[in-house]
């Protein structure tokens, strides 16, 4: 069967699943023959995403544009923050954030990056890291801590700006979704689960 003939979707599949294991050259190979069947919105915004991931973003915006044209309602145009005015926004976020949690901010380093790296994914375990990811913990919790004797380095909660700005329609949006995923992360920080950190309150 050549390219042409292939069902798009079972490709899509295809492709999502390698992403998430950071095969990310295999997937975008994936996501190309998708494209050669049919140039949809969807497999140009993971062209695109993809490109982001191995910091060619000439292609990357030229791939979003193209996604946006063909589906604006869909694809619109993602709030681009300046790193300064991201961190600004994460200031902003902190102040929003409950008393009760305020003090695991002492315990924890808040470092805003662009993308995930493969340097934080734990081998073997790749798809709890996918390359989609909007924040993430790393480090002990508080009770895992306090059950241990040796000193442990200092926890960090990462936030993704890229990924949280394509997750958000307009900048209201993502100053609601930095909350969300700043409360998130250091409710890991405090021990809790995903299901547990559900609980809090702000998903």
């Amino acid at each position: 069967m050549d390219d042409e003939e292939e069902p798009l979707d079972p490709l899509l599949v295809a492709g999502d699943e390698l992403l998430e294991r950071w095969r990310i050259d295999e997937a975008r190979a994936t996501y190309e023959r998708a494209a050669r069947a049919q140039r949809s919105a969807d497999v140009l915004d993971r062209l695109a995403f993809c490109a982001e991931l191995r910091g060619e973003q000439g292609a990357a915006r030229r791939l979003y544009a193209e996604a946006r044209a063909l589906e604006p309602e869909a694809f619109p145009r993602v709030p681009r923050l300046s790193e300064a005015e991201f961190e600004r926004e994460v200031r902003a976020a902190i102040e929003r954030l409950p008393a009760a949690i305020l003090p695991a901010l002492d315990e924890t380093e808040v470092v805003v990056a662009p993308l995930p790296t493969r340097a934080l994914v734990i081998p073997g375990r790749e798809e709890e890291t996918p390359p989609d990811l909007l924040g993430l913990f790393v480090g002990a919790s508080r009770l895992e801590r306090a059950e241990g004797d040796r000193l442990e380095p200092t926890p960090i909660v990462y936030l993704f700006q890229r990924n949280i700005e394509r997750a958000c329609a307009d900048v209201d949006e993502l100053r609601e979704e930095i909350v969300v995923t700043l409360y998130h992360e250091l409710g890991h920080l405090l021990g809790f689960d995903e299901d547990g950190v559900a609980d809090l309150g702000l998903e």
